[in-house]
């Protein structure tokens, strides 16, 4: 059942859970609404990013998804709150987190700057990959897809 009170265009966090016997194999997501369906839909076509969630369930072919909190107004925020759950669930007996270990809020050490953003755009401009420029970078993929379309750092040019 769906809660009617979820802005689809706010942020939420999300556990995906399978269940395999005495043992719980949990991921746990932020973002938007549909980020959240899309690890069902991948985890029924095998094309899973966490390779352990999707071993769990193929091995068992079922799972649910868990909204743990939701209608962040700002993904930083929302994943400082996943943070917090993956440390929750890993003390969980019986409970495994398929999140990898760092995860992204704590795997990329750079700050952007105005003029880091500047450059990223003139890459952008010259057809370079999101995965290339955040390599160069050492920031996270999603940071420099952020910036293409404006969703961070708007207005810088």
């Amino acid at each position: 059942m769906v809660n009617k009170n979820i802005d689809k265009n706010k942020q939420l966090v999300y556990a995906v859970w399978v269940n395999d016997g005495d043992i719980s194999y949990v991921y746990l997501g932020s973002g938007k609404h549909e980020r959240l369906s899309g690890n069902g839909s991948k985890l029924r076509r095998n094309v899973h990013d966490n390779k352990t969630l999707q071993e769990a369930y193929n091995i068992v072919n079922k799972f649910h998804v868990e909204t743990l909190e939701f209608n962040i107004e700002d993904d930083e925020k929302a994943r400082d709150i996943e943070e917090m759950y993956i440390e929750h669930f890993k003390r969980i007996d019986n409970v495994i987190v398929c999140n990898k270990y760092p995860t992204y809020a704590s795997e990329y050490k750079r700050k952007l700057d105005e003029d880091d953003v500047k450059f990223i755009r003139e890459l952008i401009a010259k057809g370079k990959t999101n995965k290339e420029i955040a390599e160069r970078f050492n920031v996270d993929p999603s940071t420099i897809s952020r910036i293409k379309t404006k969703k961070r750092w708007g207005g810088v040019c």
